[in-house]
């Protein structure tokens, strides 16, 4: 992915994460899917990884003191990646962000697990 891109997504990835606090990790990588939907699917995970980095730093405040928060973040960001390797093994290519929002609406919450224990 070109470094423009990635540093696109990244932005949008952090804007969405910081501007609401009662949205998920989960609502933002399905708000990045559907707003990049032709880019690899993998490309964006390395930017969830590069922003939730950004993110422990204490300009943000996302994280810090706050291990919920933490927990989802990190949990969301493996389980999107999971997914994006099972629907790899189930193609047998390289997903695409389009091809996850395929996935997601076929087999719901099979993979990707809500954190609410409800």
């Amino acid at each position: 992915m070109p470094i423009a891109h990635a540093e696109v997504i990244e932005e949008f990835v952090a804007d969405f994460i910081v501007s609401d606090a009662d949205s998920s990790v989960r609502d933002a990588i399905a708000a990045t899917m559907v707003k990049f939907p032709n880019s690899m699917a993998i490309d964006a995970a390395f930017a969830f990884v590069s922003v939730a980095a950004a993110l422990e730093q204490p300009v943000f405040k996302y994280t810090e003191n706050d291990a919920t928060r933490s927990d989802e973040l990190y949990r969301s960001i493996a389980m999107f990646v999971a997914d994006i390797y099972a629907v790899e093994k189930l193609s047998g290519w390289p997903a695409m962000c389009s091809q996850i929002n395929d996935f997601w609406t076929k087999y719901g919450d099979t993979f990707f697990c809500p954190q609410s224990s409800k």
